[in-house]
């Protein structure tokens, strides 16, 4: 329904979605929006084919109304791709001020916020901050907090 929506302002908009299958109720609402000729699905790509599509992304979404992590949104931040993504706590964690967010299932306001970012009348955080956010999550940065928990660990025996 955002797509759907955000289509009529912007007439040549194609949406990808990577991983994953659509939903029968998808499937079907796609097929009653008409949308199939402007979507395309992709699954099996490696690490790089993936950062190249988040590259070119003009907008990555996570439409999100749970998740475990957030992967999606600091792979996307980490190829400078700007992220629009649903307002939940692990999302808004991963991606701070580097991302913008929308409530949950409000296909009004996903659809406002879409269409303001692709016409530029909605700042996107900076390039620059969009690096920086994504590289708290490096593997070395990992490796420097897990390794900080093992010396409190040792220390406080």
């Amino acid at each position: 329904q955002t797509f759907a929506a955000v289509r009529r302002d912007h007439p040549d908009l194609r949406l990808i979605q990577i991983g994953g299958q659509w939903t029968p109720a998808q499937s079907d609402m796609i097929q009653a929006l008409n949308l199939a000729p402007h979507l395309t699905q992709l699954r099996g790509l490696t690490r790089l084919q993936i950062a190249q599509h988040y590259r070119r992304a003009a907008l990555v979404l996570q439409p999100s109304d749970a998740e475990g992590f957030g992967l999606p949104v600091i792979e996307a931040l980490a190829c400078a791709a700007p992220v629009l993504a649903s307002d939940i706590p692990v999302l808004r964690e991963v991606g701070g001020q580097a991302a913008l967010y929308a409530p949950v299932g409000d296909v009004q306001q996903w659809a406002a916020m879409t269409s303001d970012i692709l016409s530029s009348r909605l700042a996107l955080p900076a390039r620059e901050t969009r690096l920086a956010q994504a590289g708290r999550y490096s593997w070395q940065e990992h490796a420097r907090v897990i390794a900080g928990a093992y010396r409190r660990l040792w220390d406080s025996r």
